[in-house]
């Protein structure tokens, strides 16, 4: 987000638009991948580490899906929305070059280190096996509608980004 907001500062408007755009779609994939995980609290013993997820994807399958779906844009793996964000205020940094061409780069670079940490969770939910086996959880409407929403927005956003792309260039037209 930084990097966006820092394009903005040099005169860049699709810095902002960018930011924008990267605050909503973040927003939905964080939404998901949070209710995922607080679905997961509830059951009994269950810890914050990575040990949670083991197995997840052929206990739950359906939860294992949503979260991986969450974390591949996260990740900014096209065509979700976290691709789109990424490549909004990235490409705003370096069409505003000199040294934020470099943050850019940084930010590519640093982009492709997170994706190892997300994706260890995906390895985590499909290919271990969990320490202790527990039944899975039966989950509110509340939590499926939430996660419903958040999945449709993850993907919309990632097949369509052009209407939110207009209400942002609007709004950052209007801030500044």
């Amino acid at each position: 987000m930084l990097v966006g907001l820092a394009a903005y500062a040099a005169g860049r408007m699709e810095g902002l638009e960018g930011l924008l755009y990267y605050g909503a779609a973040y927003s939905f994939m964080n939404l998901g991948a949070f209710a995922v995980i607080g679905a997961l609290q509830r059951r009994a013993g269950v810890t914050s580490n990575l040990e949670t997820f083991a197995g997840l994807g052929r206990r739950e399958p359906l939860l294992g899906i949503l979260m991986t779906l969450f974390l591949l844009s996260l990740t900014g793996i096209p065509p979700t929305a976290g691709f789109f964000a990424k490549a909004y205020v990235i490409l705003a940094a370096v069409q505003a070059g000199g040294p934020l061409a470099v943050l850019a780069v940084i930010a590519v670079l640093n982009a492709a280190a997170a994706a190892f940490y997300y994706l260890r969770v995906v390895v985590y939910m499909f290919m271990r096996e969990p320490q202790t086996e527990a039944p899975p959880l039966a989950h509110s409407r509340l939590l499926w509608g939430g996660l419903g929403i958040a999945t449709a927005l993850t993907i919309v956003l990632g097949l369509l980004p052009g209407p939110l792309l207009e209400i942002v260039g609007q709004a950052a037209k209007a801030i500044g």
